[in-house]
Formats: C-alpha cells, sequence, structure tokens
C-alpha cells in the first residue's frame, strides 16, 4: 500500500515540480544565450530582455527551493491534519506509512530541485570543451591520488548526512504540526511554537553533545577526525529523525484532531 500511496504522491506533487523545473532550466540558457554571450550586439530592447530573463532566473531558482517546502507542509497538513484527513485516515493504511509517504516524497523532490539548480548553473557556465576538461581533472585527480578511498567515504558520508538531515528537518516540521493540530484554537500558532520549542531543544543536545564528543574527536589522528565526526552527526540525526517520527506517528495514531 505504501507504494500505491508514494505514486499518488509524486503524481500529485509532479504536476507542480516538473513545470517549474523546465521552466528554471529554459530559463537559464535563455539567459546564458542573450546575457552571458557576446554574440549579441547591445540594445535598448536587449538590455532590457536580458534584466527581465536575469530577474525571472532568479526568482525561479528561488521559487524552486522555497516551493518544495511550502508543498512539503502543505501535502501533510491538507492530506493528513485538514478536512482531508478524515479520508486519509479511512483508508487501508497505517498512520506511519502515510508519514513514511509524505517525508520520502518530500526528500526526493528536494534532491531533484538541487540537481534541477546544478543543471542551471551549469547551462550558465557552459563553455566549450568544458565537459571534456571536466573528465580529464577527475582522471587526473584518481591518477594522482587526489581522489582515494578516504576521499571517496568522505563524500558519501558527506551525502548520508545531508539526506539524513533534510529528513530529520522534515519530520520536526510534521512533528511540530501535529503538536499544533492538539491545540483546539490557534493551530498555526502553536505549530511555529512547537517548532521554536523542538529547536531549541535540539540545540541544547547539539551543544552539549558537540562539547562531549570534542574531547574524544579531538585527539583522534587527522585522518580519521573527518570520518568519525561525520558518523557522529550521522548517528545523531538518526536519533532526531527517529524521535520526530515517533511523536508525529504517536499523535497521529491515537490524538489526531481533525478540524
Amino acid at each position: 500500500m505504501l507504494r500505491k500511496l508514494l505514486k499518488y504522491e509524486f503524481k500529485s506533487t509532479g504536476r507542480i515540480f516538473l513545470p517549474i523545473y523546465g521552466a528554471l532550466l529554459i530559463t537559464a540558457f535563455l539567459t546564458r544565450l542573450f546575457v552571458f554571450n557576446k554574440d549579441f550586439s547591445n540594445s535598448f530592447f536587449l538590455g532590457i530582455f536580458r534584466v527581465a530573463i536575469s530577474s525571472l532566473f532568479g526568482f525561479l531558482l528561488m521559487a524552486v527551493f522555497i516551493l518544495t517546502l511550502v508543498v512539503s507542509l502543505q501535502r501533510f497538513y491538507k492530506n493528513l491534519l485538514g478536512e482531508e484527513g478524515y479520508l486519509s485516515m479511512t483508508l487501508p493504511v497505517k498512520p506511519w506509512q502515510h508519514i513514511c509517504c509524505k517525508s520520502l516524497t518530500s526528500l526526493v523532490w528536494y534532491i531533484l530541485s538541487s540537481i534541477a539548480a546544478f543543471l542551471a548553473f551549469v547551462i550558465l557556465a557552459y563553455e566549450k570543451g568544458m565537459v571534456a576538461m571536466s573528465f580529464g581533472v577527475i582522471g587526473t585527480s584518481i591518477r594522482l591520488g587526489y581522489l582515494n578511498g578516504q576521499i571517496i567515504t568522505a563524500c558519501i558520508e558527506f551525502f548520508l548526512f545531508g539526506i539524513i538531515g533534510v529528513l530529520a528537518f522534515t519530520m520536526m516540521l510534521y512533528a511540530s504540526m501535529a503538536l499544533g493540530q492538539l491545540s483546539a484554537n490557534k493551530r498555526l500558532l502553536t505549530s511555529f511554537g512547537a517548532f521554536l520549542a523542538l529547536n531549541f531543544l535540539v540545540q541544547i543536545l547539539l551543544g552539549v553533545l558537540r562539547n562531549l564528543a570534542a574531547q574524544w574527536i579531538f585527539p583522534v589522528s587527522d585522518d580519521w577526525a573527518i570520518h568519525v565526526a561525520l558518523l557522529l552527526s550521522i548517528a545523531l540525526e538518526i536519533f532526531f529523525l527517529a524521535g520526530f517520527f515517533f511523536i508525529t506517528n504517536h499523535i497521529l495514531s491515537r490524538k489526531l484532531n481533525l478540524e
């Protein structure tokens, strides 16, 4: 059933994100063609167009990431805590499956938004022979030993750190909204207060653990310090992710108070 939920969620959200990704890439191409191309002669109307297309590119670039966050929150609240919650909770699906569906969908769109932004900048910076030169630099780095196993491992750890961090932050937002709906009135304000409280607790705990970990990590050799720090950070993110997931699942399972 989770697979069906994911399929429906991607279909619903894809109608929003795919057009804006396409618009971002097209705008990046037009910006590269008319703004960074010196073959075009300067004119008043071309100058206006350049300013307009550059501004549109900047707006779309910001909109991609802002929209990802807004849609993630809106889909969770509307489908599970709003009026549609009555329908969602009648499905033969457990609350944890709904939570997993929303969080995984959001994660995928965050990744795709990052890829779309990266491709947009590649289009802006593209020069003839750039791809071949990039592969040449990578090959040279491998031959000279710059891209050794330790560096690759650190890159993988950074990637996991980012992925789990996005999931943990998303789950904290879900937990905040779930706590907010416990209030009969002013749910939005209560959710915001819950977010501030959870974030405050996270920062306090992080500060304590950083001080404790520093006494253990710093004596470690430089070759392993980065790996130890990243692995501890990943473990901490998993801890927060599990905690926020438990809060959200518990409220949706036993204390749901739909509008």
